[in-house]
């Protein structure tokens, strides 16, 4: 399972705006893809300024063909909406992980 995890540092002004957003609009367009089986939403507690709330998405995809199919066709597209919405606002970045094993 390859795992494609978006980092966002939310401005406190427009975070009740863009949590709405993420839930009603972004999360099902990305799952509209067909690219990702979940997406798992979390607060980022460690690390970073009070002044700003950071929250990490994971989307769960089933292999590096169709991540990479996603990036390519939908990535930009996807991005822009969030940028054109909320400015620098909302700052993020991407990184791609690998599931080597899951415990219980």
């Amino acid at each position: 399972m390859i795992l494609y995890n978006v980092t966002n540092h939310v401005a406190p002004e427009i975070e009740s705006q863009w949590l709405e957003w993420l839930n009603e609009t972004h999360l099902p367009e990305m799952m509209a893809t067909g690219v990702f089986a979940s997406a798992l939403v979390l607060r980022v507690y460690d690390g970073f300024d009070a002044a700003e709330t950071a929250y990490a998405i994971q989307y769960s995809a089933n292999n590096h063909d169709d991540l990479d199919r996603f990036l390519k066709e939908n990535k930009q597209k996807l991005k822009l909406q969030s940028l054109k919405l909320f400015g620098k606002n909302v700052l993020q970045f991407s990184t791609q992980l690998e599931v080597l094993s899951q415990h219980s």
